[in-house]
């Protein structure tokens, strides 16, 4: 790979040769991804593509740090200098953002703990490790779902109204996030919610992709593990389904017990682990 540029609308053709998804995502209108585009050529052909999605602010003793998340594809014949050769063009574009925004700012990216070769090159690039996650796959093949009667008639799941996202968003009570959440809604992501006799109570987004991909799942604390989480889920598998979706994802922290018992209620399983990688920008 010889140069790295800015995405341009022009390239799409040839990125959706080996990332579909990837190039519907560049061509979507979200304004985080087109400024944060970058593409990898080697003579005019395009070896891989990515973008920078916000990962949000978190705040610990060192004070605020705000996470940039790479979102990255590449062909099959493309090698780990031209992905290390990408990474170092985008931990740049994020040391940009960062001044600009007054920020201290990371870079995280996440890698199957399978590949440990690449795992020791990213660490040879000064690369951190952030904790590991699981990613747990439901595909069609699985058993049906069914709602809990622990649950009640009084609780009801159902989409987020345009009407009703102010009021998600002081629910979740992630104000940092509020563009990386608009940004899921604008390429095809529904928020669902559920209700406990009018109230909220848990909510989730599902983002379909080439497979449906559950996110930000979270239950008020005194309502948990009374299966609200699990009818919300289920409820929203089930709509996904009517729509010939057949395949979901989700990703939680290994040490996240609870959310892992959930999905296993829901016949998840653990398709792979990855690690959580991170460079401070500089």
């Amino acid at each position: 790979m010889n140069e790295v540029v800015r995405y341009e609308a022009s390239y799409n053709k040839q990125i959706a040769e080996f990332s579909p998804e990837l190039a519907k995502e560049l061509k979507a209108d979200v304004s985080m991804v087109k400024e944060c585009a970058l593409v990898g050529m080697d003579q005019g052909r395009i070896l891989c593509a990515g973008y920078l999605s916000y990962g949000g602010k978190f705040t610990g003793k060192k004070g605020d740090r705000h996470d940039y998340d790479l979102h990255v594809a590449w062909r099959e014949d493309a090698t780990q200098e031209d992905y290390a050769y990408l990474l170092v063009k985008f931990r740049q574009m994020v040391s940009e953002l960062a001044g600009k925004r007054k920020q201290l700012a990371e870079l995280r990216i996440f890698v199957e703990t399978a590949n440990a070769e690449f795992l020791d090159k990213l660490y040879q690039m000064g690369y951190g490790f952030g904790g590991a996650w699981l990613i747990m796959k439901r595909g069609s093949f699985r058993a049906g779902i069914e709602l809990n009667p622990r649950c009640g008639d009084e609780y009801v799941v159902s989409v987020c109204g345009e009407d009703e996202f102010e009021e998600y968003m002081a629910f979740y009570g992630r104000e940092d996030l509020r563009e990386s959440i608009q940004n899921k809604l604008t390429l095809g992501g529904r928020i669902y919610l559920g209700r406990l006799n009018g109230k909220l109570v848990s909510a989730a987004i599902a983002l379909p992709r080439e497979n449906v991909e559950i996110s930000d799942l979270y239950t008020v604390e005194d309502y948990r593990e009374n299966y609200y989480a699990h009818d919300l889920v289920a409820f929203l598998i089930k709509d996904y389904r009517a729509k010939r979706k057949k395949v979901f994802t989700c990703a939680m922290k290994a040490d996240n017990y609870i959310a892992i018992g959930l999905c296993q209620a829901l016949s998840f399983r653990v398709e792979k682990t990855v690690a959580e990688m991170y460079r401070l920008a500089e």
